[in-house]
């Protein structure tokens, strides 16, 4: 991609932001969010169909980026500890972004969003989760929890947070007979 074309999505992507910290997706305008980034309108839609197309490229680059910063999906049930702790700080190093993007109306969205991505990128290599509900509700279990929690609990120290959730989900596993060592 060269260096003009870059310039301008990042110009779009710090005024969606911007907007986006302030209102509701729904009232976001292509007008105003053109005039913020200092571009005309058709430049916009040379990279975007619509707004909720932008949102939708943005989150999903948020969702990649922290199932790339995990190998939570490379068998979830063995190593525990250790991939638990890296999902909860990929979930917190996006902390910001993600209750800007995601907030108002959009919190369940994300959640969902990431879900799919997770169970899609778990399966892939472990086909036979697919069929095993104990596998799949632990997985959602892990993945909403771990989102909620970070949420909710940005004042908790991250090591404490990830202590004390990793430790209820250990329990969890086991009792199902799923936590591989």
């Amino acid at each position: 991609m060269d260096l003009r074309k870059q310039k301008t999505i990042k110009s779009i992507k710090n005024a969606f932001l911007a907007l986006r910290s302030k209102k509701p997706l729904y009232k976001i305008t292509v007008k105003e969010l053109c005039e913020m980034a200092e571009i005309s309108k058709p430049t916009f839609y040379l990279h975007y169909q619509d707004i909720y197309d932008l949102s939708d490229k943005m989150e999903m680059e948020i969702i990649d980026s922290i199932i790339s910063g995990t190998d939570f999906v490379k068998d979830p049930f063995t190593d525990f500890s250790r991939k638990h702790s890296t999902l909860f700080q990929a979930f917190f190093s996006q902390g910001q972004i993600l209750n800007i993007i995601f907030s108002h109306d959009r919190k369940a969205e994300f959640a969902n969003k990431l879900e799919k991505a997770f169970r899609q990128k778990i399966f892939e290599n472990f086909p036979e989760y697919k069929e095993d509900y104990k596998a799949i509700l632990v997985i959602d279990f892990m993945v909403y929890g771990c989102f909620h929690t970070t949420m909710m609990h940005q004042d908790i120290p991250l090591q404490e947070l990830t202590s004390v959730m990793t430790t209820c989900l250990q329990k969890f596993l086991v009792s199902l007979d799923l936590l591989k060592d």
